[in-house]
């Protein structure tokens, strides 16, 4: 009936910049990121790849500019 969160929800929420209510499976995250990596390869966008990489908060935002959560 209720859905409880563990510390861990929390913690890999924090790590992988995603509420896990949204995304729960850390391999899904994962492959919605590398689909992310693939558009960008696919345009030649290079500066946004290499920034998305290195960057947790820009790489969230381009995961909702393309429309990938």
């Amino acid at each position: 009936m209720f859905e409880y969160n563990t510390n861990d929800d929390f913690e890999t929420s924090r790590k992988y910049g995603f509420s896990s209510r949204i995304i729960k499976d850390e391999k899904i995250y994962k492959h919605i990121v590398n689909k992310l990596y693939e558009i960008l390869l696919a345009e030649c966008n290079f500066d946004k790849l290499k920034k998305a990489v290195g960057d947790e908060e820009y790489r969230d935002i381009l995961l909702k500019e393309y429309h990938l959560i």
